[in-house]
């Protein structure tokens, strides 16, 4: 009877532990930003071509693609700055344009061209429906946390051209040689980054800022996945043990009872 008793409890214990880890596993909510394009501002439908002669820069737009800080740390970030600047020479001309981002693993790009979120793995940041007019100039500023510490190569690159004329697009690349010294610590938006929204009217959600690893909860307590498997394979034990204890203390007494 003891055998049959803790043969049962054991396959119970073994099957729960299988099934428990999957489920919460298919539980996961999958990020909603890696390579995803992101835009404060809403693409239109392309004009159709009127057969009127395409714009082009009279003078060559100026394009400077720079490192500010290349070392990221637990409370401080990597930041990058793209500075484009439309001469005045180009008259009607405005310029538009997209600023992509490429990352490994790991790391995480922020700026007010993704809005109040991060981007991994392929970013793109468009500035199409507010190109830069003639005479003036924009700074773009990117930020970078990363979880993993080594050297993490960031390739950054815009490709520019006259609005309304894709077909004259022309890009600036650059690799970025950023050293992670410790895995970031910071869950919140950059405070230039938060500033820029801001100006702009566009409301940040109160979060963690993605790309910030924490402990799963996806489960009806709300409790770390860990914590729900351990209780469970504890709750078993504590069980087992005791169906052991009231067998031994029934069978002392019937022993008992008998002499």
């Amino acid at each position: 009877m003891l055998k049959k008793i803790i043969t049962g409890l054991a396959l119970t214990l073994i099957v729960g532990l299988t099934v428990v880890p999957p489920v919460l596993a298919d539980n996961q909510i999958p990020s909603d930003h890696a390579g995803q394009r992101l835009d404060v501002h809403p693409q239109v439908p392309p004009v159709p071509d009127s057969g009127e002669p395409k714009k082009e820069f009279r003078q060559a737009p100026t394009i400077d693609l720079r490192a500010v800080v290349l070392e990221i740390t637990t409370d401080s970030d990597a930041q990058f700055e793209i500075v484009v600047a439309n001469p005045t020479l180009n008259g009607d001309v405005s310029l538009a344009g997209e600023i992509v981002f490429r990352v490994t693993p790991g790391v995480t790009i922020y700026s007010s061209l993704l809005g109040g979120s991060g981007g991994t793995g392929v970013i793109q940041a468009p500035f199409v429906n507010h190109p830069i007019e003639p005479g003036n100039s924009l700074v773009f500023t990117f930020f970078a946390r990363s979880q993993i510490v080594g050297n993490m190569p960031v390739f950054g690159s815009i490709t520019y051209w006259p609005a309304g004329n894709m077909g004259a697009a022309q890009s600036v690349n650059r690799q970025f040689p950023v050293t992670v010294s410790a895995p970031s610590k910071r869950t919140d938006l950059p405070s230039q980054v938060r500033e820029e929204l801001e100006a702009l009217g566009v409301q940040i959600e109160e979060k963690a800022a993605s790309g910030v690893s924490n402990t799963g909860t996806d489960n009806p307590f709300g409790w770390a996945n860990w914590f729900v498997i351990l209780a469970f394979a504890t709750g078993t034990i504590v069980v087992l043990g005791l169906f052991i204890l009231i067998y031994q203390i029934v069978k002392v007494r019937s022993k008992s009872t008998r002499s």
